[in-house]
């Protein structure tokens, strides 16, 4: 049976709402309240949903709980939605935030906290039967045709203690009806015996969501998921950021990085950070085998819920749902439903549910830069493939995941590159169409084999193949900048950060690349921008020192690499990069000794751990003058395939050796195209 009424209200106002249920339900209302521990584990199920569909009046207890709640806000943001009959009851006095605005200004409230206990609850259900909701018994309906509503109280308690009953923002021909007649009959009593409390904020114009072009999707959140099941809401989350962005007349932005704000950062203030007309935020909740996804796409000047929807399917058939939602947002939209197939929906294999799962966990932890993280990528695709050997996408990641550890050190470049050229290989030769297969080859190919031609093609078909993955165009603009292409290097970059503002790694990356073009005052306005949004991001306390160092300001210089040695403190990684220049500040500022303490130092913890790059002491013994001893590390890094050695044709960290033989042998041997070692002398000229 349908209910009558549906009462949103937050777990911890519980017992005094079932109290109010009980003595609705003994006068004959059929009252549907959620009497589980869903509010409590911040899971939004489809009963509730389909409860609020149903009902024929949405009551909401206003508290300051409540108005709290997100799940709260989601009813409250359906039930406007579904156009029903709302009526607040205010169990105590509190204000209503912008995330209610708009669903309650206007709307006429019962204040319960201020009623004479003994009469109170049957107050609530007279008007609830004034507004049609209910099947009246036949003394109840005498009542209703021949007598004025009783106000609980007297005096002053009953002039200010509430309003007259709700009007729904739409009524039906039947709901018109029976309030004209309320009108009409009980028209000079209410007005006299219901006078009206402090008024919500009047209703601002309904937003026009045909009007919305532009919209960021924020990181979805997991609910009440285990560990084992974190990776549902990312990949969700990726899912419906690809296809949206593939939408015809659409501007979107990807909020992945969004975490690194605060928290309590606004609607609002999130909206005019990425300026954007509405926000896309979702959250992923698992029962059983059933997965289910709650969409809201959220004015950001308002903070109110334009539209609101839950999609569920089986964990085995959950590969449409992000199709499901696209689809239904763009007819919300007005937007043509045609929409581009990704490389993930037109793969040449259709994968099992068991063999996605193990993927879904694979990217989870691809994400983490952390060995333990890496390699726990690396066993979930691997045991994809075991199952599925032509899962391309599988091999491709994989691929990623082995190349991506030479960087990060956690692998010599002889292991990573080979095992990432294998699995990258391997990946397209089951799928040209695989964008992270080409990218993977890409980097290889310029950081393994210095073949810059055959890391554009690789790197060029990656972003023609998936131009809205932020993180190939990064890759190939760290590619371009290393042949000298700056200009295009940097537009690849801006492509990058428009579709995640806020990845500070790109950040850096782009920094790096105007560092190298000689574009400082570029790199700095990255930098300080990537510390705004995360300022204990190590990395760009490291390029944010080059900066200074250039500016001949190393006093600054030290004390910001100072910040970033104690941000990144017990990890090698971290105490290299900012060691080296450090080191090589004090070798150029008369400070010889201790400079020449640390490159030792550096030497001998470098034959203990192979996986230290040679060049890291390299640029101390430049600082000393010691430059034979320099171009000697050089070569060796050029023999190991550091990751670091392509820097060595622009970086302003080398000019001073870059036109020695010896140098101009190593620059030889890493293929760069000859005009642009002419350009390379050019800049360096005009520098002086």
């Amino acid at each position: 049976m349908n209910p009558d009424v549906f009462i949103s209200y937050s777990r911890e106002d519980q017992q005094q709402v079932l109290s109010l249920v009980e003595y609705l339900r003994d006068q004959g209302l059929a009252v549907w309240m959620d009497e589980s521990d869903i509010h409590g584990a911040t899971m939004w199920t489809r009963e509730i949903v389909e409860a609020i569909r149903a009902c024929d009046l949405f009551v909401l207890a206003v508290s300051s709980h409540s108005t709290g709640s997100k799940n709260v806000v989601k009813e409250l943001a359906l039930a406007s939605e579904r156009e029903k009959i709302i009526l607040p009851i205010y169990l105590e006095q509190c204000d209503i935030p912008e995330t209610m605005e708009y669903q309650l200004a206007g709307i006429q409230n019962i204040a319960l906290h201020t009623l004479h206990k003994g009469k109170a609850y049957e107050f609530v259900h007279q008007t609830i039967r004034r507004l049609g909701v209910g099947q009246p018994n036949q003394g109840e309906s005498q009542a209703l045709g021949q007598a004025a509503p009783v106000v609980p109280g007297s005096g002053h308690d009953a002039a200010g203690s509430h309003m007259a009953p709700p009007k729904a923002k739409r009524r039906t021909s039947m709901v018109f009806g029976i309030a004209a007649a309320i009108i009409m009959v009980f028209g000079a009593v209410a007005y006299l015996a219901w006078p009206t409390s402090q008024p919500i904020a009047q209703r601002s114009a309904e937003r026009d969501s045909s009007q919305i072009r532009s919209l960021v999707v924020l990181p979805f959140e997991d609910a009440n998921v285990t560990r084992d099941q974190q990776h549902y809401a990312g990949w969700m989350t990726r899912n419906v950021y690809r296809r949206l962005a593939s939408v015809d007349g659409l501007t979107v932005i990807s909020g992945t990085s969004i975490r690194l704000m605060n928290s309590e950062k606004s609607s609002a203030e999130i909206g005019r950070e990425f300026g954007v007309d509405a926000i896309i935020s979702g959250t992923v909740s698992i029962a059983g085998s059933t997965v289910e996804l709650s969409v809201e796409l959220i004015d950001p000047e308002t903070g109110g819920v334009i539209w609101i929807e839950v999609f569920s399917r089986d964990r085995n058939q959950i590969h449409g749902m992000a199709e499901e939602v696209v689809q239904k947002t763009s007819v919300k939209l007005g937007l043509s439903k045609a929409i581009t197939a990704t490389p993930e929906q037109v793969t040449k294999r259709k994968v099992s549910p068991e063999v996605m799962e193990f993927f879904q966990l694979g990217r989870f932890y691809s994400n983490r830069t952390d060995k333990e993280g890496i390699d726990k990528a690396i066993e979930y695709f691997k045991k994809a493939v075991e199952i599925e050997p032509d899962y391309a996408s599988a091999h491709a990641w994989m691929a990623w995941c082995y190349a991506h550890q030479v960087p990060t050190k956690h692998i010599s470049p002889d292991d990573g590159y080979s095992k990432a050229l294998a699995s990258g290989q391997r990946a397209l030769s089951i799928d040209e169409t695989e964008p992270m297969g080409h990218s993977v080859m890409g980097m290889v190919s310029a950081a393994y084999f210095h073949n810059w031609k055959k890391a554009e093609r690789h790197l060029f078909r990656a972003v023609e193949l998936e131009p809205n993955d932020a993180r190939l165009r990064i890759l190939r603009c760290m590619s371009l900048a290393s042949v000298g292409r700056y200009d295009e290097a940097l537009e690849e970059f801006e492509a990058s950060i428009r579709i995640e503002p806020l990845n500070v790694f790109h950040l850096m990356v782009g920094s790096i690349a105007a560092i190298r073009a000689r574009q400082f005052d570029l790199a700095e306005s990255k930098l300080k921008r990537s510390l705004e949004i995360d300022p204990s991001y190590t990395d760009t306390y490291i390029h944010y020192g080059d900066i200074f160092i250039q500016k001949k300001e190393y006093d600054h210089a030290l004390d910001i690499l100072q910040k970033g040695l104690e941000l990144g403190a017990g990890t090698w990684k971290t105490e290299y990069e900012v060691g080296r220049r450090i080191g090589y500040i004090y070798a150029i500022t008369g400070r010889q000794s201790e400079a020449r303490k640390m490159a030792e130092q550096m030497d001998r913890e470098r034959k203990q751990n192979p996986l230290i790059p040679s060049g890291h002491s390299a640029l101390i013994h430049i600082g000393l003058g010691e430059h034979e001893r320099a171009r000697d590390m050089i070569e060796e890094g050029y023999e190991r395939r550091d990751w670091w050695i392509q820097w060595l044709v622009d970086h302003f960290l080398y000019d001073s050796i870059r036109e020695h033989p010896r140098f101009q042998e190593i620059l030889d041997k890493l293929n760069y195209p000859p005009e642009l070692h002419v350009y390379q002398r050019r800049m360096r000229e005009s520098d002086k």
